[in-house]
């Protein structure tokens, strides 16, 4: 999805988790192999999509927040148009949401395997430890044996386990997924040190040669801050870690920029919209509308070729 095959080289390509690759491939094997992978691609990032959507508006009916409201807000967001392109958005989309509503009805063997593909399918997908194992933790009281209920969060582990065992025996380095970060000009730092920095230099590196468009990645940073301390405040744990560390986790890298798409992800942010603004007209019509011009915008430059602002 960035560049042509035989472009990225070394570890850069170990930033990239297989569950997406491997199942696009798959399913491509039946329609000529890798000439149907990008038509494939696109029809199965459609289908996780959709079924991401339907289980986000049951998650949402459960916590009784407007259901079409949240799936309104996340087809406008602005880099929504990932959900259909060949990237993993929607599979990661699907996965997280089954997790998260199988955690809340306690279900924690499907959302234990659902965090395993969801991690599989990129690094932040084992952040969904956090929600299971709060809800774990919430429900140990009532449990006869709690600890037997403890062994579905060890799905995700192992399968972050497996993918360092076949990462190490191929490069030597078991966390070269990591350790490839300098090759993507990124680095380690304090996640509030670089959304400072962002917000002190907020058009630093807006100009026509690159088109990063920080400010729209600073204030997607903000909005998931925002949200995830009044799921906190609102004692809603489980949701408010887990969105909180959807946002850090980008910000510890150096950099926001590509934060507008990881948290075209983060369920709990939409959750939160959709039930401030469900109450207020005036305010969700905003909302939507900010959310469909800059979608327009960035659907625009992706289109032309404009791929730094993935």
């Amino acid at each position: 999805g960035y560049w042509a095959p035989g472009f990225i080289e070394g570890p850069q390509n170990w930033h990239f988790f297989p569950a997406y690759g491997w199942a696009v491939a798959r399913l491509s094997l039946p329609f000529g192999g890798p000439p149907a992978a990008p038509a494939v691609g696109v029809a199965f990032s459609l289908f996780c999509m959709v079924i991401g959507l339907l289980v986000v508006r049951q998650l949402a009916r459960d916590m009784h927040i407007p259901d079409l409201l949240v799936v309104a807000l996340l087809l406008a967001y602005p880099s929504s148009f990932f959900l259909n392109a060949v990237y993993t958005e929607s599979m990661v989309l699907a996965s997280t949401a089954i997790a998260l509503l199988a955690a809340r009805r306690r279900k924690l063997w499907v959302a234990g395997l659902a965090a395993a593909v969801a991690t599989l399918t990129r690094g932040p997908g084992i952040l969904l430890l956090l929600p299971i194992g709060i809800i774990w933790l919430d429900g140990m009281r009532t449990r006869p044996r709690p600890w037997l209920a403890a062994i579905p969060l060890t799905l995700p582990i192992a399968a972050l386990g497996l993918l360092m065992v076949i990462i190490g025996n191929t490069t030597g380095d078991p966390l070269a997924f990591v350790h490839d970060l300098p090759s993507w000009n990124r680095s380690s730092a304090l996640p509030w040190e670089t959304l400072a920095g962002a917000l002190r230099r907020p058009f630093a590196d807006v100009h026509p040669s690159t088109w990063y468009l920080t400010p729209v990645d600073t204030a997607a940073a903000l909005l998931g801050l925002a949200t995830s301390a009044y799921l906190i405040w609102r004692r809603q744990f489980a949701l408010g870690v887990y969105g909180l560390a959807l946002v850090a986790l980008p910000l510890s890298s150096g950099l926001v920029a590509a934060i507008n798409r990881y948290t075209l992800v983060n369920i709990p942010m939409f959750l939160v919209l959709a039930s401030i603004t469900g109450r207020r007209e005036w305010l969700r019509t905003s909302v939507l509308i900010g959310f469909a011009t800059l979608l327009g915008l960035e659907t625009a430059l992706f289109a032309v070729g404009v791929h730094s602002i993935d």
